[in-house]
């Protein structure tokens, strides 16, 4: 059986006759406010100029019409949506397990994959479990985080927080602002 998934909804516009309100703020083409005015009269005004009149904000009081091309308008509204998909970038959390007695080679090919995944804008998940008697180590554990955060030249997006036996954080890459700001701390 074939699932269908639910369809973003397209936003509707009422255009011309189609337009419910009778009494609607009119914004003309060059973007001045002409005011309050009936739809018949909104209506004569597009005819004149030879445009549609396209309801914008339906839900104020009273509606919002614009006076415009539509079908340049909808071109418009198809680029920009283009543009900001193209801009949302979806980002993955990547998940790197560490442990408590890790050894310094291990711990430095772990940070090897960290660096890979922060240079392709991924976002980092450490996650370090405890087991046993390491338990009473807390403290030694968000050292280890600190440090593998220090040496990754990334901030926390959140404090380590304990979930059971595992300590999970969240690191985000230091912007250049971030970085300017250390280096001017660290000079004076």
């Amino acid at each position: 059986m074939k699932k269908k998934f639910p369809q973003p909804k397209k936003r509707r516009f009422y255009i011309n006759e189609h337009i419910f309100a009778n009494q609607v703020r009119l914004i003309d083409q060059n973007d001045d406010l002409i005011g309050d005015v009936s739809k018949n009269e909104a209506l004569r005004i597009a005819l004149e100029a030879e445009l549609d009149l396209v309801l914008l904000g339906p839900n104020q009081v009273p509606p919002v019409a614009k006076i415009m091309d539509f079908g340049k308008f909808l071109y418009e509204q198809s680029r920009k949506d283009k543009k900001n998909k193209a801009k949302s970038k979806d980002t993955e959390v990547k998940e790197i397990r560490l442990s408590f007695n890790l050894s310094e080679h291990d711990r430095d090919v772990k940070l090897k994959h960290a660096q890979k995944f922060v240079s392709e804008g991924h976002r980092i998940k450490l996650q370090l479990r405890l087991k046993g008697r390491e338990n009473i180590y807390a403290e030694k554990a968000i050292d280890i985080l600190h440090d593998f955060a220090e040496k990754l030249n990334s901030d926390f997006e959140q404090n380590p927080q304990k979930q059971g036996k595992v300590f999970n954080v969240l690191l985000k890459a230091k912007t250049n602002k971030d970085k300017l700001s250390q280096d001017e701390n660290k000079n004076t």
